[in-house]
């Protein structure tokens, strides 16, 4: 998938893994904390609601606003999981 500056992007999906057994982190959607950075700035609050996919795989649409660096940081974290992050050019 390639992705470009100040454009949406429908479904971004990542995985969350519970820190403590390394099982996929399930049900959880709503408990998800999402942040993002551009161009090395000031972390915000992602604004779209993540979806649950399934075997800990969720999903979220980020906006053009939240796409509009040229280095996007994406976090994802939860009280029981492994924080995940992305880095996208």
């Amino acid at each position: 998938m390639s992705f470009q500056q100040k454009t949406a992007v429908t479904g971004f999906t990542f995985a969350l893994v519970n820190k403590t057994t390394g099982a996929a982190l399930t049900g959880e959607a709503s408990n998800i904390n999402k942040y993002y950075t551009l161009d090395g700035g000031t972390q915000a609050s992602l604004t779209g609601t993540i979806a649950e996919e399934g075997n800990g795989q969720y999903s979220l649409n980020l906006t053009a606003a939240e796409m509009n660096g040229l280095i996007v940081g994406l976090l994802f974290t939860h009280s029981n999981a492994v924080p995940v992050q992305f880095t996208i050019k």
